[in-house]
């Protein structure tokens, strides 16, 4: 006889909490006494939720995301491993407004580095608000200046921490941060980050105050870099579509957007682009991009009446000065005698007439016309001596001062050389090498070491040398990575004749760091030059061209590498 046995097991009568995601997913149930019982379940989970909650809080359901923000903002924004310091700033985060918590990332941008980063990486992926999110990283990546947008991560330790960031597509300024810290270390890693944030924002606009730029700036120089002009062009405009939406009235997107056509153009739309930025077309930096065009097409008549009715329109001092710096930033430095000596006529300002004179003189040094520089050189200087005792800080107007000096002594040894003088080429020398700050000056070195060498003796341009590549390697070894001092100690050591072989690798780092940086391709190109290498730097010089197009200095050195 068979027996059937029959076990029966004891369950607990303990409900199993429903999994986060279902509950997350309750957050847009129809049933409002559903969606509160989700929330406090959710609540009652606290930190075991968070990740959930982060993620639900950019959720493309309106309801769901305010639901998610609340619950988020209602949890410890602060753990016991923080520093002390940042715990303070943060009691209290999730209670504050928006406002408010903008407020709490700028206090926290004033701590040390090594103290509030970890804690702002980490609202950066955290705080449900975009805007607040666009705030950090303004506040670790401040701007070098207001023309041009910083290249990326300046702080070192800040840019291997936001390497080990790994943001979803609902994050854009995350993203944006991420590709500013892998730019120089993997371009196709962080251009795609970028793109990410582009697609980001398009979905969900936010107010990023000008730092979506950098990922626009970025993915349009590749598109560029590769000749693929209608789609740079198509990433200004939509650029420009956010201004005064979801950035502030800088209309630098609309000039990029008319370069792009004076440059390579007329490209497809160019037409539209007149009629779509109507209110930007009287604007210089637009007049000369048009004339431009229009001399590409062989519209000769229209593109001369054009270019001067761009010198008519900059009559503000401060336009002027603007569009001065718009020219030098994409290279049509041909444009900026005229600018420049409409500054110097302002009569009621005296800082627009230093200016003037500082744009033309770096220009003539630029171009190697001595004499030119020499004299807006000294009128600067006559003008800072005027001002001496006047000014706040005569200590520093001395140090300009002797600055100036150096560059005049350098330009007027290049003219003696030239003419045969060997009396003045000494006397200034002799002044350089007396001058203890000379080393400190890269741009006085590379040019009056040769001369030195030929008529000073070797040991004073060696010690120079030495003095100013020392200076270089100390700020290399603070941020090794940064391209811009990797091609400031190649362009150096390039110029100077010395450690050729250490400066093409730093040459090439610079340029895989930032490959379609004009500049820094020409310096590759001038070091390969020295190291015998003439058909490479034909190669790497029309390149350099290809991105800024008929620069004057380039095209001498395209044809000094030809043989020509």
């Amino acid at each position: 006889m068979k027996w059937l046995i029959i076990i029966v097991f004891s369950l607990p009568l303990v409900a199993r909490a429903e999994p986060v995601d279902s509950l997350i997913w309750s957050l847009n149930d129809a049933d409002s006494q559903k969606r509160i019982q989700a929330e406090n379940e959710l609540a009652r989970l606290g930190l075991s939720a968070r990740p959930a909650l982060v993620e639900a809080s950019r959720s493309s359901n309106p309801s769901i995301a305010a639901a998610a923000s609340r619950l988020l903002l209602a949890q410890p924004w602060f753990s016991d491993k923080d520093p002390y310091p940042v715990q303070i700033l943060l009691n209290g985060y999730g209670t504050s407004n928006e406002a408010e918590r903008i407020k709490v990332i700028s206090n926290l941008a004033q701590l040390p580095g090594e103290v509030s980063h970890p804690a702002l990486l980490r609202l950066i992926m955290e705080d449900p608000s975009e805007d607040v999110c666009w705030k950090i990283v303004t506040v670790l990546c401040p701007p070098i200046n207001k023309v041009v947008p910083d290249p990326g991560i300046q702080h070192l330790a800040l840019r291997e921490m936001a390497r080990r960031l790994n943001p979803s597509d609902a994050r854009p300024a995350a993203l944006v941060l991420a590709g500013r810290a892998w730019i120089w270390k993997d371009r196709a890693k962080a251009l795609d980050y970028l793109a990410r944030a582009l697609r980001a924002e398009s979905r969900r606009a936010s107010y990023d105050d000008n730092e979506l730029d950098f990922a626009f700036d970025r993915l349009a120089q590749a598109a560029v870099a590769e000749h693929r002009y209608d789609d740079a062009a198509q990433l200004r405009r939509d650029q420009s579509a956010r201004i005064g939406v979801t950035q502030n009235s800088n209309f630098r997107a609309v000039y990029e957007l008319f370069f792009l056509h004076g440059n390579y153009g007329p490209l497809k739309g160019f037409e539209g682009d007149v009629q779509r930025f109507s209110d930007q077309v009287d604007e210089p930096q637009v007049l000369y991009a048009i004339s431009r065009a229009y001399a590409r097409s062989g519209r000769m008549l229209e593109s001369l009446m054009i270019d001067q009715t761009a010198l008519n329109a900059s009559l503000e001092p401060l336009s002027r000065k603007l569009v001065i710096q718009s020219m030098e930033g994409i290279g049509w430095r041909d444009l900026i005698p005229r600018e420049g000596n409409a500054l110097l006529g302002v009569e009621d300002d005296l800082s627009y007439r230093l200016e003037g004179h500082e744009f033309l003189a770096n220009l003539a040094s630029r171009t190697e016309t001595d004499a030119l520089a020499i004299d807006h050189f000294g009128a600067i200087r006559s003008v800072y001596q005027q001002i001496t005792n006047a000014s706040n800080d005569p200590v520093a107007i001395q140090e300009a001062i002797q600055r100036l000096d150096r560059e005049i002594a350098m330009h007027t040894a290049r003219i003696a050389e030239k003419a045969g003088d060997a009396a003045t080429l000494s006397a200034c020398l002799d002044k350089i090498v007396a001058d203890r700050e000379a080393s400190t000056d890269a741009n006085v070195v590379e040019n009056v070491y040769p001369m030195l060498v030929a008529h000073n003796g070797k040991p004073d341009a060696e010690r120079l040398f030495n003095d100013a590549y020392l200076n270089s390697r100390q700020r290399l070894a603070i941020d090794p990575d940064n391209p811009e001092y990797l091609n400031n100690i190649a362009w150096l050591c390039a110029r100077c004749d010395q450690k050729l072989p250490e400066a093409l690798d730093f040459a090439k780092r610079a340029v895989l760091a930032e490959p379609y940086e004009a500049s820094f391709i020409d310096t590759l190109a001038e070091v390969n030059f020295r190291v015998g290498n003439a058909a490479e730097s034909v190669k790497l010089e029309i390149r350099a061209l290809d991105l800024e197009p008929n620069d004057a200095f380039m095209t001498r050195q395209l044809a000094r590498f030809r043989g020509k």
